[in-house]
């Protein structure tokens, strides 16, 4: 074997194990983003904006890109070349997809849309009015974005009281003299978090098919080579 067959192998290795541990994290990653955006997101905003489309996204396509790498690494280790350019394809494939997502999200979720943030302030508000009726959905904001409030803790203050939501560890008696309460209204929270994991998501997406590109025309090559060496064994 070649100094460049040797390479493009060791190479083809690193970037499978590589794959293999970005595949994990955006399983993980999608699923921790995809619940917290379910727990405090309305069903109307879940619909209509697909803010938690993206993060979904992302499981599957860490879901698929770890069966990927297990095909990757039969082809390299067993030295085949048709599994191998099976793997190249299938990743320049996943690739395309990846970018597309990761340019929607860089675009849909942008901090100068000033439509969605006009949503988000909406749907917090709505929550917020409709908390004698429906507090759980409030209450869920409050506890995983820890928060309260729609823009600041003292809109409460209307009411009296603060809900045990508003506190940390939510005490039965949650109270400004506590020092408990957070101090960052929920609008402003879970618009950061929506566009902040969703720029996350469409960044790491659109970097990591540039590399998943770079190891599939890694592993075309080391097909080729793999074909040649068989060609010349089987003279």
């Amino acid at each position: 074997m070649s100094c460049g067959e040797l390479f493009l192998k060791g190479a083809s290795s690193t970037f499978t194990g590589y794959f293999l541990i970005v595949s994990i994290a955006f399983i993980l990653y999608g699923l921790t983003t995809t619940l917290y955006l379910l727990k405090t997101n309305s069903v109307e905003t879940l619909d209509q904006e697909l803010v938690s489309v993206p993060s979904l996204c992302l499981v599957l396509f860490g879901a698929t890109l770890f069966l990927i790498i297990i095909l990757g690494c039969c082809a390299v280790c067993r030295e085949i070349p048709c599994c191998l350019e099976t793997y190249s394809i299938f990743l320049g494939l996943l690739a395309a997809a990846q970018i597309g997502l990761g340019i929607f999200c860089l675009v849909r979720f942008s901090v100068y849309n000033e439509d969605f943030q006009a949503r988000v302030f909406n749907d917090v508000s709505n929550m917020f009015d409709m908390y004698d009726v429906e507090p759980k959905q409030m209450d869920d904001t409050q506890e995983w974005m820890k928060c309260c409030g729609v823009s600041q803790p003292g809109d409460w203050l209307k009411n009296g009281t603060f809900p045990s939501s508003c506190c940390e560890g939510k005490p039965e008696n949650c109270t400004l003299e506590s020092g408990m309460v957070y101090p960052d209204g929920c609008y402003e929270q879970l618009y950061t978090y929506i566009v902040g994991s969703n720029y996350i998501i469409g960044l790491s997406l659109t970097v990591t098919a540039v590399t998943e590109m770079i190891g599939a025309v890694m592993g075309i090559g080391l097909s080729c080579a793999f074909w040649r060496n068989n060609r010349i064994m089987w003279i």
